[in-house]
């Protein structure tokens, strides 16, 4: 089987600093390391350190006091801290999805666990070969418990959809569903206004082609995105003969030899707009514009998707949600511990929107 379980970083230390606050005899009220201390003892950097004492903050374990420092909270005493209804929860994540394009694992599992403080986040990673089969002994373990678990769906084709909807067990698909499958509640982006406000800006800044580039699994969102692509072309007077679609790999040269066909065909070139299903895409269409000769103005590369890390700057236009991933995790622990009590799913389902973003000093060129 070649699917794998990992516990994000940020849970692994926030574990070992529980051990090691139990190791030591403290109680609550007594004070704890402070951030340059615990990072010194672990061997790790300051920034990573914070996100473990803020997951444990959460829990209930440790307690900032301004100006005081860090103590231990109530939380370490597992015989007063909180046992929510779900003890563990399963991120079921596509292999090649979370090396491609990431989804801020850290941030994510700080905002579910800060709803279910104590619950065990594991991620799986799935691989095409075993997915199914791999997703059902998880749904037969978790039956055969006396603990509750819940299930995060990441990207996760229909067959998990289906198996998952099917348990009854507590779950959320993070992003949208597959046709048919309708038990399930979800959370993702308003894929709709991606497509709108995209198009909008290329259609606004010029350009009076759109190409728009998906990875070969094409999933019900990006299907959305493309029917708001082509309403709001067809809404400024343009057909299907300005628009083309394309589901290429996600690889950078195969990105471009397929763009350099594209706009090879443009003689005299056409303003043309690209919008890239991720940043990996789009950086393959930006290279491909370039070697080209094209100008600015020539050609705008926009993206649907951009998981920035830590200071990275973005590079394209793109539409950023109005919810970080901390609390879009916080979000998904809500859905899961609703329906631990109860809840029908129908009220749960959630589109976020979204806001465009613009890079400064971005000339609409690639």
């Amino acid at each position: 089987m070649t699917t794998k379980v990992i516990t994000p970083t940020t849970v692994s230390l926030a574990e070992r600093l529980v051990a090691d606050i139990r190791s030591k005899g403290l109680r609550p009220g007594d004070p704890y390391l402070s951030l340059r201390d615990t990072a010194r003892m672990l061997g790790i950097s300051n920034n990573t350190v914070s996100a473990a004492l803020r997951l444990l903050v959460k829990r209930g374990v440790l307690r900032r006091r301004q100006r005081l420092g860090t103590f231990v909270a109530e939380g370490i005493d597992e015989s007063t801290s909180k046992h929510p209804a779900i003890r563990r929860v399963h991120l079921l994540v596509h292999r090649n999805y979370l090396t491609t394009e990431g989804m801020n694992a850290d941030e994510t599992v700080l905002g579910l666990q800060g709803r279910l403080p104590g619950a065990n986040v594991q991620i799986n990673l799935l691989s095409p070969d075993d997915e199914a089969r791999h997703v059902q002994q998880l749904v037969d373990d978790a039956l055969r418990s006396h603990e509750v678990d819940g299930f995060v769906l990441v990207r996760a084709p229909l067959a998990v959809q289906r198996i998952i909807a099917a348990s009854g067990m507590p779950a959320v698909v993070y992003g949208s569903l597959y046709p048919s499958v309708e038990t399930l509640p979800h959370l993702s982006r308003d894929m709709r206004q991606i497509g709108r406000c995209l198009a909008e800006y290329l259609l606004g800044s010029g350009f009076r082609r759109i190409v728009y580039l998906v990875r070969q699994q094409v999933l019900p969102g990006d299907m959305e995105t493309l029917d708001a692509i082509v309403e709001t072309m067809a809404a400024a007077g343009l057909g299907l003969d300005a628009f083309t679609f394309r589901a290429i790999p996600v690889d950078v040269d195969a990105v471009k030899a397929e763009v350099r066909r594209l706009l090879a065909h443009d003689i005299p070139p056409m303003p043309t707009g690209i919008i890239c299903r991720g940043v990996t895409i789009a950086d393959g269409a930006a290279k491909a514009a370039n070697e080209l000769g094209r100008k600015v103005g020539d050609v705008g590369v926009t993206v649907c998707d951009y998981f920035l890390k830590r200071g990275e700057q973005p590079r394209f236009p793109y539409p950023r949600p109005t919810l970080n991933a901390q609390e879009r995790g916080d979000l998904l622990g809500q859905i899961l511990a609703a329906q631990a009590n109860g809840e029908p799913y129908e009220h749960l389902a959630q589109d976020t929107p979204v806001t465009l973003a613009i890079p400064d000093g971005h000339e609409c060129a690639a």
